[in-house]
């Protein structure tokens, strides 16, 4: 934490900034106290990306999806202001040193906190992608180590910096602010990040397995000379996992897979980690106590810092203006103050003009003093139909009173042009030319999830939560973005990581769930006509199509994991494993041959098939829903 500097800004929104928190390749961050002196994190983004209009809209799409995260594993965003000279957004601030900072001071960290912070970012992610938002630059740097557990920061809006005077190179890519920033931690990004493909939700989980491996030795494996070499090495290197305790191998070598489908999702690396170990003696001790006495720390610079912040100034442009009663009784003179009197005295004449504006009809002067509106005498009325008064003696010929004329009416709504967000309609179009009504909202309808009035930018819809379609009115000015409501269910707008169930059969509904054994993960999603076969690379999986008759373009086929009771579901002949508890309620965990204990014969999709095993051990399993899901593995003792 560091004092202002001179080009700080005193004031931002409703927030007093205090202190400087950090500085990264999207902005500056500062410690700021609210109206209600509540502590935020303010982010002012940097100037060079504040005049830059499509980072604009980025940056405003982005903190949008952000504010929707709901986690007690996340510094939640509370307020922004896009439209400011300088764009900003506050999150809930969080006392706690960063894991960057602790790993630099104290060096790594042990196992029992390793499993802690696991668990704690693995419930982060899965609330984050549960928001339809993938972090792209989880990273020690934004990782708060809170007395209650890790908080994760900055989920979702690095994306609004990407492409805002950046460089791509055709083999190795990463975003570089005008000012030579790097936006995202190269050491910490995905292969496919660091190669410029698209991102999903298994991007996080590759940054979790290198946050995770580093926490356990003290060094990033893939940190290199520069950028360049670093970068090089996420896509290409592998790294030695020799010295990690088999309970955090486990989760951490499958998240360094360098195929993005076969890294587990944020569900299954808490299924992994299972139970936590007891924290230490005192309320909430997560961590080392040299981890503890830095939060202590920070506490005692922030108390020293929010008094005197609080602390009005009053100045001379300061003092409102004041008008003294006049005195109601005696007083003796005011010997602390000799204009006491004068000030008395001038606040009557105030109150005076005052009451004499106010008597006087429309608060004009009389005539008598300078022009205006005569009050009205013993010789006027005021006709009940007519606003002026009437002299009793006025015979009616000066000026004929004319009605005011009738308002125009009001323009009829049009149903697009005054849409709002919730609203629901039928195309009777084509989905390149389409002829929307109002309905209601059910089955084959499109529901407008947001609406951007004064826009006519398609790229305003991007990263909306369940967009089908996006469609623009310029007579208008206002863009739609679409979200159909298929007849089969939720599951349609499933996105990789979620878990959806339903039954077998075109015509069945499916819908999101928990995750749990016995529902299904999605691990792809293909969009238009998709073939089954995109889904063969996955081949213990379901594959799922959702069909949309009429609109070829909205078919979306998902590529479905079975969420097995443990890795024997998954597991092949030769696979070495853990086998952990009675034969009647084992459980089957990958491992290295030298850590396994037993390791598998044979598998087939039978349940039950005891015969097929012989003399073997034996584990089964079987959803009555998909029994061709089901399997009897075999396994010998090492």
């Amino acid at each position: 934490m560091e004092d202002l500097g001179g080009a700080d800004p005193r004031r931002i929104g409703r927030y007093r900034p205090l202190a400087v928190l950090g500085e990264g390749g999207m902005g500056r961050v500062l410690l700021a106290t609210g109206p209600h002196g509540n502590l935020v994190a303010v982010k002012r983004v940097h100037e060079h990306l504040a005049g830059d209009a499509d980072f604009r809209k980025r940056f405003k799409r982005e903190v949008a999806a952000s504010r929707k995260v709901r986690s007690p594993h996340t510094a939640a965003v509370v307020d922004a202001e896009i439209d400011a000279e300088v764009p900003w957004l506050a999150s809930e601030f969080v006392y706690g040193p960063s894991l960057h900072r602790v790993l630099e001071e104290t060096g790594r960290l042990p196992a029992d906190a390793v499993l802690r912070l696991a668990a704690g970012l693995a419930a982060a992610l899965r609330d984050i992608h549960a928001a339809r938002l993938v972090h792209r630059d989880l990273s020690p740097s934004n990782v708060m180590l809170a007395d209650d557990g890790p908080k994760v920061i900055d989920f979702g809006i690095v994306r609004a910096a990407e492409g805002a005077g950046t460089t791509r190179l055709q083999t190795m890519t990463t975003a570089v602010t005008r000012s030579g920033s790097v936006i995202g931690a190269p050491g910490f990004m995905s292969p496919e990040q660091a190669q410029g493909a698209e991102l999903t939700p298994a991007s996080d989980m590759f940054s979790l397995g290198t946050i995770l491996l580093m926490a356990c030795t003290g060094t990033n494996p893939f940190e290199g000379p520069g950028i360049p070499q670093t970068m090089f090495n996420v896509v290409y290197a592998t790294p030695e996992l020799g010295a990690v305790p088999d309970r955090l191998r486990r989760v951490i070598e499958p998240c360094l897979s360098k195929t993005p489908g076969e890294r587990p999702t944020p569900a299954r690396v808490l299924e992994l980690i299972g139970p936590l170990p007891e924290a230490g003696a005192g309320a909430a001790r997560c961590w080392p106590p040299a981890v503890h006495r830095m939060a202590e720390a920070q506490r005692a610079q922030v108390r020293g810092l929010v008094p005197a912040a609080d602390a009005p100034t009053v100045t001379a442009d300061a003092v409102p203006p004041t008008v003294v009663a006049p005195p109601t009784g005696p007083r003796a003179p005011d010997r602390q103050n000799p204009a006491g009197g004068v000030v008395a005295a001038v606040g009557l004449v105030v109150l005076l003009i005052l009451a004499l504006v106010v008597w006087l009809p429309g608060g004009d002067k009389d005539d008598t003093a300078g022009g205006g509106t005569p009050a009205p005498t013993a010789t006027e009325t005021f006709d009940e139909e007519r606003s002026d008064p009437v002299d009793e003696a006025d015979t009616g010929t000066d000026t004929e009173w004319e009605p005011e004329p009738e308002p125009e009416p009001e323009p009829e709504p049009d149903p697009v042009g005054d849409a709002e967000t919730g609203d629901c309609f039928t195309n009777h179009g084509t989905m390149q030319d389409l002829d929307l009504t109002p309905a209601g909202c059910g089955d084959g309808t499109f529901e407008a999830v947001a609406v951007y009035h004064d826009s006519t930018d398609y790229d305003d819809c991007d990263g909306v939560q369940d967009v089908d379609w996006s469609v623009n009115y310029p007579y208008w000015e206002t863009t739609l973005c679409l979200s159909y409501h298929h007849s089969s269910g939720t599951a349609y707008h499933a996105q990789p990581g979620d878990c959806v169930y339903g039954e077998q059969g075109d015509s069945s509904y499916w819908g999101e769930a928990d995750c749990e054994t016995g529902n299904f993960t999605v691990v792809a999603r293909f969009g238009e006509d998709s073939p089954s076969s995109d889904c063969d690379s996955w081949t213990w999986h379901h594959s799922r199509y959702f069909s949309v008759e009429g609109w070829p373009e909205l078919g979306v086929r998902l590529c479905l994991a079975m969420n097995y009771p443990d890795d024997a579901g998954v597991a092949q002949q030769n696979n070495c494993m853990i086998k952990s508890g009675p034969d009647t309620a084992a459980t089957f965990t990958f491992s290295g041959c030298e850590e396994g204990n037993v390791y598998v014969t044979g598998r087939t999709s039978t349940y039950n098939d005891i015969a097929f095993c012989g003399n073997d051990g034996s584990t089964t399993w079987q959803n009555s829903d998909f029994p061709d899901l089901g399997y009897t593995v075999c396994w010998q003792w090492l």
